[in-house]
């Protein structure tokens, strides 16, 4: 596979919903206690690289998000603060599935595999989902993320009924 190709495809699985996926959770595992897992789409939660992993966990009133990954977009390579606007544009879904918001986010850790470079583009574009009051937040430098085109992961934690 070629690198562009196989950048277009990484950055559609880890960026933009799957196709068909709708703004509510799908497939909910829900316990006794109330808590569930939140899935994107059904077709996501029975890929076999899903199995053990949800999109967010929603526990009592808190939303749990893992990790979004980062990925340039393979037709503007170069733009990072559009590829972290991806990413939270995914994670903006996912709490709305969840019955959270992007308002209700209380707690952002960001994984770069450059502090230097991409810190400003991922500002910027966080600044385009959230606004005042800010999460408590966190950026950490990585050596490398799982897939290896990533540049960055996000992961939030979010109250529900927060600002919708």
């Amino acid at each position: 596979m070629t690198r562009p190709l196989l950048l277009a495809v990484l950055a559609a699985l880890s960026c933009a919903p799957p196709a068909g996926a709708r703004q509510t959770a799908l497939s909910p595992d829900e316990t006794a206690s109330g808590e569930r897992a939140i899935y994107m789409s059904a077709a996501d939660a029975a890929e076999p690289w899903h199995e053990g992993w949800a999109d967010a966990r929603r526990s009592g009133d808190l939303v749990f998000v893992s990790g979004v990954i980062v990925a340039p977009d393979p037709a503007h390579p170069l733009d990072l603060e559009r590829a972290f606007s991806r990413a939270f544009g995914r994670i903006e879904q996912t709490l709305l599935a969840s019955g959270s918001s992007m308002a209700g986010i209380v707690d952002v850790t960001a994984y770069l595999t450059d502090v230097t470079t991409q810190t400003e583009a991922l500002n910027k574009a966080r600044l385009g989902f959230m606004k005042p009051p800010f999460a408590a937040s966190t950026v950490v430098q990585v050596a490398r993320l799982i897939p290896a085109a990533a540049i960055g992961e996000i992961r939030v934690v979010a109250r529900v009924g927060k600002g919708k």
